[in-house]
């Protein structure tokens, strides 16, 4: 994962750590986040389970990645983001964007929303909404 090797003094700015569910990986970033991306893309609900996962951007030079536990990845499309996850835990770590992708966003790292203090103070946006799920329809009982 390109996500390491930075300073841990970033001047004034206010650090924060968070950690997966096993403690294997944690991301230190410093300052608040770019922007905060709610995506309801495919891709997104296929990785997460969910009907729209939250993404935080942070620029590399503010976010350091501390591994005690094995990094996997993985990659829906060709021209996807590569998505990072514990190897221990299975818990969401970060999306990066590669140089040829759709969104060449190289120098951003999409933190998952546990690992990003989202503190306000930036755009929060909903993106691929046309991708979102219906509601399902209950469960039928057993009765």
């Amino acid at each position: 994962m390109a996500m390491t090797g930075l300073s841990r003094k970033q001047g004034s700015l206010v650090a924060y750590q968070a950690a997966c569910a096993c403690s294997g990986v944690k991301v230190m970033t410093y300052g608040g986040p770019m922007q905060i991306t709610n995506c309801h893309c495919d891709a997104c609900h296929a990785a997460t389970g969910h009907s729209y996962a939250i993404w935080a951007a942070y620029p590399l030079s503010r976010t350091l990645l501390i591994v005690n536990s094995p990094i996997r990845s993985f990659r829906i499309s060709e021209n996807g983001a590569d998505r990072f996850f514990c190897g221990r835990c299975g818990c969401s770590v970060a999306m990066q964007y590669h140089p040829n992708s759709v969104w060449p966003e190289y120098h951003t790292v999409w933190l998952a929303r546990h690992f990003a203090e989202l503190t306000g103070g930036c755009d929060e946006v909903h993106i691929f909404r046309e991708d979102e799920p219906m509601d399902s329809a209950p469960l039928p009982t057993t009765e």
